[in-house]
């Protein structure tokens, strides 16, 4: 990469009088000097110097609900969550986490959607800071109905992204929002659908005496036949915190004696008492 003579120049004045420095307290000290332009170096063209992603923040609004979610967004018809989006807006692939990567290196990562209308989800999304293969989106539950429904999306590569849903040819259900992707290391160990790590073979709620279980899963992302991830659990774990609802919860994992590579998660629940009850007291 060749720099204008100008910046050439202060470069090589500025080098010159830190190693002149180094030179009068100790060689050490110059080789220190001399790893410091090429780290500088290295960071820009790693990416970091990309034009900044300006995410998308959440707006609290819940698909065919008047309650509000901490993180989710939308509009009344569609809303990304209960989850909403993530922390900072930012989708974090890491070693041990949540998400997957596919053999030609693609990211995917759970997304779950609230739908207050009945129809076709349709989720397209596109890579905005630099030329990438468009996103690709998945589900394995029933998309006509409304209420939750859980799906992959699945980038093709790190970056600022934006993703578009809509149901059916409802104009006014159209959301749209920006999240960043980044990969840290080798990104998540499971390897799409071809690896074979523990599953999830069931999903238990215990304790629970006014809600029903299929409310409290509505709630959470981890559904049956998902892969075991201790990440993913933790996060069902503030999400339920996160709703008020429950005095105390507890989370207990254990082997399916049915199945082989199987996970039996059981949320152990004590429900908030009822307000009518404290005060007839």
């Amino acid at each position: 990469m060749t720099e204008p003579k100008s910046s050439n120049r202060k470069f090589h004045f500025k080098f010159l009088l830190l190693a002149l420095v180094g030179i009068t307290v100790g060689g050490l000290v110059v080789f220190g000097v001399l790893a410091a332009p090429l780290n500088a170096q290295s960071a820009t063209t790693s990416g970091r110097a990309q034009p900044e992603c300006h995410v998308t923040t959440p707006n609290g609004i819940v698909a065919g609900s008047s309650e509000r979610n901490g993180g989710s967004y939308g509009n009344a018809l569609l809303s990304v969550g209960p989850f909403g989006l993530w922390p900072n807006g930012t989708v974090v692939f890491k070693p041990g986490g949540a998400g997957f990567k596919t053999k030609e290196g693609a990211l995917g990562m759970k997304f779950g959607w609230t739908r207050g209308i009945r129809g076709k989800l349709n989720v397209s999304g596109r890579r905005i800071n630099a030329d990438a293969p468009p996103l690709r989106f998945e589900t394995y539950t029933p998309d006509s109905d409304s209420g939750f429904l859980a799906s992959y999306l699945i980038f093709s590569t790190p970056g600022c992204w934006e993703v578009t849903a809509q149901i059916g040819d409802r104009e006014d259900s159209k959301i749209k929002f920006v999240t960043r992707v980044e990969k840290i290391g080798d990104g998540p160990s499971w390897q799409g659908r071809s690896a074979t790590p523990d599953i999830v073979s069931r999903v238990e709620f215990d304790g629970i005496r006014r809600t029903s279980s299929e409310a409290v899963q509505a709630l959470i992302f981890t559904r049956p036949g998902d892969p075991y991830l201790e990440d993913g659990l933790q996060r069902d774990l503030i999400s339920l915190q996160n709703t008020k609802y429950f005095k105390s919860i507890r989370l207990e994992v254990t082997d399916d004696s049915h199945r082989t590579n199987a996970k039996i998660v059981i949320f152990h629940l004590i429900e908030q008492p009822p307000e009518s009850k404290t005060n007839s007291q």
